[in-house]
């Protein structure tokens, strides 16, 4: 028998206290890590459509958070890459891994991402948190050309 359940209701009341302490805890850590990262954080649902972003995504697209929350992946993408989208997205919920391919911006500019993807079961619906880097200046450098500004 645990202490715990020794210890009677009052015990086990404590624990779950005690958990959901950490859980909050955890929970905030993650938000954390989330608002702050320097690298583009989407989620996406089995449709495609953005359901979370965080303030990288934000200045990085140029549009308001509002605005993400009511895109697609399709609607970030440029025309001629939208068909290979469902195909991206099906290798996500199954295999994950890495992907690079082009993203634009409100403004219409594009720009080279690499990005990882791993499609979960997450608080009883799927999702599919991607994690997205601009990468011009790495494919700048790899292909000799100089560096600007």
């Amino acid at each position: 028998m645990s202490a715990n359940s020794r210890a009677g209701n009052g015990g086990l009341h404590h624990t779950h206290v005690a958990d959901a302490g950490r859980a909050d805890e955890a929970t905030e850590r993650y938000r954390f890590l989330f608002e702050q990262s320097r690298d583009i954080i989407i989620f996406l649902d089995l449709s495609g459509r953005i359901v979370d972003a965080n303030q990288a995504a934000v200045a990085a697209y140029g549009y308001s958070l509002p605005e993400l929350l009511s895109k697609t992946i399709r609607d970030l993408r440029p025309p001629e890459t939208v068909p290979s989208v469902d195909a991206q997205m099906r290798r996500a919920d199954f295999i994950g891994g890495l992907l690079e391919t082009i993203h634009r911006r409100k403004n219409g500019t594009t720009v080279p991402v690499e990005g990882n993807s791993q499609g979960a079961p997450t608080g009883g619906r799927w999702l599919r948190p991607s994690i997205l880097r601009g990468i011009a200046r790495r494919q700048r450098r790899e292909s000799g050309v100089p560096p600007e500004g």
